[in-house]
């Protein structure tokens, strides 16, 4: 397995030219690239990583409760935050979903380095994740939105991600095989989501913001890089499971949250800015406590 202390570095340096490159380009082709990563480019990625990996249905109801569980203990505990959060609902649900969404681009990154029967399990985890973390993102966003009960289930329904990961979910289960052209179409475009997406998170991050740590950004940042992975290690302890099991629960908990938030809660209407902020610190705090976690898992 790659040294986890220095697997991440290539993502951390897309991130500080994101950051040097914000002024080079209008403020505007930022926002249509981040619509255009919403819709097209990670969906691609999604589909392409769910439908790229064998899967066993042993796999995803092993893997898939223990995921479900430990984004469930991020929904709950981040709603606990909501006192110190903002007062409108909206702008609080923006920064709520940083508590239990977890960053697709870095999971890749984590699975590339495993070996390959933790890689299998990683994908089914990033398989069962992505839905359900993208079901709760959506509910909550657009109930801020006062859509209503119809309006919500129809953009959940509706929701690119949650489209692709079940898509490409359903193919892998099923055992098939799609066109050649058709698949290495999705993967060129799959190919450009993340970097793109952690240049895009560079350019709309406050750099300035990042060390001004406020109540619910302690809060929400300790929740995801720290309860998340500590419930993951007691799962693992807890429920006896294999050693290769117990280090990619962990390191799925352990992922800075989705950088994708930011561009969720703007088409949504929340409080973009303030999403990304946490969204950056996430990151970066993330970045030095991942491979700690996986070291920890490992021992």
């Amino acid at each position: 397995m790659t040294d986890p202390f220095m697997m991440f570095l290539p993502e951390l340096l897309l991130i500080l030219l994101g950051g040097l490159a914000r002024n080079w380009v209008k403020w505007d082709t930022w926002r249509d690239i981040n619509r255009l990563s919403y819709r097209i480019f990670f969906p691609a990625l999604l589909f392409h990583a769910a439908s790229g990996h064998a899967i066993s249905a042993s796999d995803v109801l092993t893997i898939g409760l223990a995921v479900w569980a430990l984004l469930g203990i991020g929904f709950i505990l981040g709603l606990l935050t909501r006192s110190l959060g903002p007062e409108k609902f909206l702008d609080f649900a923006g920064i709520w979903q940083t508590s239990w969404r977890f960053n697709s681009a870095l999971a890749f990154v984590v699975m590339t380095s495993l070996p390959p029967a933790s890689a299998a399990l990683m994908s089914a985890a990033i398989g069962v994740g992505v839905p359900m973390a993208n079901l709760l993102a959506v509910g909550v966003l657009s109930h801020g939105t006062g859509k209503g009960h119809l309006g919500t289930l129809k953009l959940v329904a509706m929701n690119p991600f949650l489209l692709a990961s079940m898509a490409g979910l359903i193919v892998s289960m099923s055992g098939i095989t799609l066109p050649t052209v058709p698949m290495q179409t999705i993967g060129k475009l799959a190919g450009i989501a993340v970097p793109l997406a952690l240049l895009s998170l560079g350019a709309n991050m406050d750099w300035r913001a990042l060390h001004r740590l406020g109540g619910i950004e302690v809060a929400l940042n300790t929740i995801k890089l720290i309860a998340l992975p500590l419930a993951a290690l007691i799962i693992g302890y807890v429920c006896n499971l294999p050693k290769e099991y117990t280090i990619v629960l962990v390191a799925f908990a352990a992922l800075p949250t989705a950088t994708v938030a930011h561009i969720m809660a703007s088409v949504f209407g929340a409080d973009s800015g303030r999403v990304s902020t946490i969204t950056a610190q996430s990151t970066m705090l993330g970045l030095m406590t991942l491979p700690c976690w996986i070291f920890l898992a490992q021992l």
